[in-house]
């Protein structure tokens, strides 16, 4: 496999035009906009020298031009020169004239041009290894590295490149020219007059999944498979009163359906009424060559169903694709933390339905639950709804101590009431029929701890 390294998306290298621009700013009133290529710690790096002289202007407009013109013939020098002590004469010239100070102070080498733009080299790294790892390849078995774009020539771009993927990258492709290599080969391979063993995959820019309890995204379809695909999943409900529920499609990397693209939402309603987690409801995602993503819900007990179609790519760019990656990256701790918070509010509140509901089914029964028992578990329940209110804790762990310490104190109580209904449930039964009960407690009790993810109800 190859890799390609895409630095600044493609953009032209930053030179000595990006520096003149910036100089610009400082003496022309008003400033015209910089371009999109300079780098923040550049612009700062030239206003420090200059703010030593910011009273001082030049003597005409005329002056400025010629001190710009200047700037602008040193260009190439800025990117493409491999001296590693290398100064820009006439950017130095421009500056120093400016900020008057020394042609020493004013002088941009390679050495400080590669400290101010490291940071922003090593940020291209990330989604790099982000592909490797959605493609299941290690960086040894990758065959080669390409560069993709100008600014991939400056040397400490291709070293890091070297040091991350343990390979040089490739020479012999013109940085400039290799998106157009790409482009062409996939245009012969649409004509049908491509070579033989050219294959041109078309993958799912990003992962398409549903919303469940808690604001969380559950994945179906993962960022990267390969087009077409189909992927089914169970869900379960929330409640017994649950009778029906949203299925909410989404699109994106975050974990949380709130920030992440919108896509489609239907209701499925008529699911029977079942004890919470006991219901079973697919899912299947189907995504065609065409890019068509078609979302159908079942009830496996009835057989009820409802789809929709939707197309995941419709009004995405490439670079609105390329940023919600990257936000995504930008937030992984966050969104990291946030799922986990939100998966323990919703663990706690099952728990706690179903707590609550066990203590109304009983009453006031001293024998199945004493009144000091019944205390302490209200107590507990008093501390679960604090934690799961708005001014409740904010990190999961003490999320999930609450709930701990709410299964710690009901467990007794649990015990006896499910000893107490099968005591109920075998009298007057044969061997046979105490057998195919035990077994279906077994299997109940499975499902309940499967924890399939839980859908929302509607609202």
């Amino acid at each position: 496999g190859v890799l390609a390294h895409e630095m600044l998306s493609g953009a032209p290298p930053f030179d000595s035009d990006d520096l003149a621009a910036i100089l610009r700013m400082q003496i022309i009133m008003p400033p015209p906009p910089l371009p999109d290529s300079v780098p923040a710690p550049l612009v700062a790096w030239v206003e420090h020298l200059l703010e030593k002289s910011r009273h001082e202007r030049p003597e005409s407009a005329a002056v400025a031009r010629a001190r710009l013109l200047e700037a602008r013939l040193t260009g190439a020098k800025l990117t493409h020169c491999d001296a590693s002590a290398a100064s820009f004469e006439g950017a130095d010239l421009c500056i120093a004239t400016f900020a008057r100070c020394t042609l020493d102070e004013a002088s941009l080498r390679r050495a400080t041009l590669e400290e101010i733009i490291e940071p922003i080299a090593r940020r291209t790294l990330a989604p790099c290894r982000q592909a490797l790892r959605d493609a299941g390849v290690r960086p040894q078995e990758l065959d080669g590295v390409v560069l993709v774009g100008g600014s991939t020539r400056v040397p400490l771009v291709r070293r890091l490149v070297e040091a991350t993927f343990r390979r040089p990258p490739l020479h012999d492709i013109d940085p400039d020219k290799v998106v157009a290599y790409g482009a062409a080969i996939q245009a012969d391979i649409l004509s049908g007059s491509a070579r033989e063993g050219v294959t041109l995959l078309d993958v799912v820019p990003l992962s398409l999944g549903l919303e469940t309890m808690g604001g969380i995204v559950e994945k179906i379809i993962p960022r990267n498979a390969t087009i077409p695909i189909g992927a089914r999943q169970v869900f379960t409900n929330y409640s017994e009163k649950q009778t029906g529920m949203v299925v909410h499609v989404v699109q994106g990397e975050r974990e949380l359906a709130a920030d992440c693209r919108s896509l489609a939402r239907f209701e499925l309603r008529g699911l029977p009424r079942l004890p919470p987690s006991m219901a079973r409801i697919e899912i299947t995602f189907q995504l065609d060559a065409d890019a068509l993503l078609t979302v159908t819900a079942r009830e496996l007990m009835t057989g009820i169903k409802q789809t929709v179609e939707v197309k995941p790519t419709h009004g995405l760019s490439e670079a609105e694709v390329d940023a919600l990656v990257m936000d995504s990256l930008d937030h992984a701790q966050e969104d990291f933390d946030a799922r986990n918070l939100a998966e323990a509010r919703v663990e706690l509140g099952r728990v706690v339905l179903a707590v609550r509901t066990a203590l109304q089914e009983v009453g006031d029964l001293p024998g199945l639950l004493p009144p000091d028992e019944r205390t302490a578990i209200e107590a507990a329940l008093g501390e679960a709804d604090a934690a799961m209110g708005p001014q409740g804790p904010r990190e999961h762990r003490a999320i999930n101590a609450a709930r701990e310490a709410l299964e710690r104190v009901s467990e007794p109580f649990a015990r006896r009431r499910m000893e107490r209904a099968l005591r109920s449930g075998m009298s007057g039964k044969s061997l046979a029929e105490i057998e195919a009960a035990l077994a279906d407690e077994a299997e109940l009790q499975a499902r309940r701890g499967s924890h399939d993810p839980e859908m929302t109800t509607p609202g």
